[in-house]
């Protein structure tokens, strides 16, 4: 087969049920890139358990008088109780504090103080990130070494094991984060005077952090077990440890479905309860002080019923605002007037004048002078005079011409 089809075979499992956690985010969905460095931090994980299970495991070798790079072959000819007893230190000892340590350690690292690290759900999440990033590098170990045949098997065994590893670490890693923001609004009271100064640590926060580390490598510590201790009854060769061997497989088995059911059910319940970190927070402080409701702001009691999505004392993030609708757009902040009808339009809001008559019309706005009839036109406004008789020629209206002195003397008195 293809390296690509076993790799694909190989990372598809924690894929899909990496997909559905994220679904299950319900309050605030977390950033991809924060969670692929989750991812492969927990690949990371899977280098340094196996360096140090490398190493304590030879440790315990020498102790039960075997090479330090013994394997399985040689532990078969340890005695039952013998090897309980080695497999019971290899498997709550070594495997489950070295695998389920690192995954925790580089769980804080990342997300201990991250700003999105603000809702319930959000521990689940991180913690189950990491735990399918490791178990995705292991089980491309596995698939290559033995087959797709071992993938199969793993897919519905060890890569849902090691995420339900991560969601019970992931419940008690959320209390821890609730609690310590707790006491961070406890001493913000305090230094407002709303409460005497608290003692230190009130809010108990390394009990949660401590079950966040222990619970889980109980529970791996006990998948593991079951199957070292039922692969070593199979290989011991009687008809009794074949009979302890299914025994211990079916018990292994029921323990597996168990998870399952636990961890599917516990997933479910805390993304229904899924809300921000800060109002849990704030709740425990009222409950420890019930005064303080009295004291506190208006928002602070309303964040605290749910009426605001915002935190109070903690990092608060930028909640998306609905936009504006403006009914009359006025890019440049101009005095508002009132709309003009649409037969009388001013777009530049100049003195409004009386519309013109159609038959007077003045674009220039001239003086007005009253109309001339038809028959006096006068269109260059020049002043009037009479108007002429029709019976009056321009010889008539001419001067007459002086006679001389000469022509007066000499005329006869009848021509005259």
């Amino acid at each position: 087969m293809s390296i690509r089809f076993l790799f694909a075979l190989a990372v598809l499992p924690a894929f899909l049920l990496g997909l559905y956690i994220y679904k299950k985010d319900r309050t605030e969905k977390e950033p991809p890139g924060l969670l692929f460095a989750l991812a492969g931090m927990g690949a990371l994980a899977t280098v340094c358990a196996m360096i140090a299970e490398l190493v304590f495991n030879g440790l315990e070798n020498i102790i039960f008088d075997l090479d330090f790079t013994a394997d399985d072959s040689d532990v078969s000819w340890l005695s039952p109780i013998t090897a309980v007893i080695y497999y019971f230190i290899q498997a709550f000892l070594i495997v489950a504090p070295a695998e389920e340590g690192f995954k925790w350690l580089f769980t804080r690292i990342i997300t201990a103080k991250n700003r999105n690290f603000d809702s319930l759900f959000d521990g689940v999440v991180y913690c189950v990130f990491t735990s399918l990033g490791f178990a995705a590098v292991e089980n491309v170990g596995y698939v290559f070494r033995f087959g797709p045949t071992v993938a199969l098997t793993r897919a519905i065994t060890s890569v849902p094991g090691h995420m339900f590893f991560g969601v019970i670490m992931g419940y008690f890693y959320s209390r821890w984060h609730i609690r310590q923001q707790a006491g961070v609004i406890e001493k913000r009271c305090a230094e407002l005077n709303y409460i005497e100064p608290p003692a230190e640590n009130s809010f108990n926060t390394r009990g949660p952090l401590i079950k966040s580390l222990l619970a889980p490598i109980l529970v791996h510590g006990a998948y593991d077990f079951f199957l070292f201790v039922s692969a070593y009854a199979e290989a011991y060769g009687t008809n009794a440890g074949r009979i302890w061997s299914v025994l211990l497989l079916i018990l292994f088995y029921i323990i597996l479905i168990g998870m399952y059911i636990y961890c599917f059910l516990l997933i479910r319940k805390e993304s229904a309860m899924d809300t921000f970190s800060g109002r849990l927070a704030l709740g425990q402080v009222i409950n420890k002080y019930p005064h303080l409701i009295e004291k506190l702001p208006g928002e602070t009691v309303n964040y605290l019923n749910g009426v605001t999505p915002q935190p109070v004392y903690t990092q608060t993030r930028t909640m998306p605002q609905p936009p504006y609708v403006q009914p009359q757009a006025n890019p440049y902040n101009q005095p508002q007037t009132p709309p003009y009808p649409p037969q009388q339009a001013n777009p530049y809001n100049r003195p409004q004048t009386p519309p013109y008559p159609p038959q007077q019309t003045n674009p220039y706005n001239r003086p007005q002078t009253p109309p001339y009839p038809p028959q006096q036109a006068n269109p260059y406004n020049r002043p009037q005079t009479p108007a002429y008789s029709p019976r009056q020629t321009m010889q008539a209206s001419a001067p007459e011409a002086p006679q001389s002195p000469a022509e007066t003397e000499t005329a006869p008195e009848g021509t005259r």
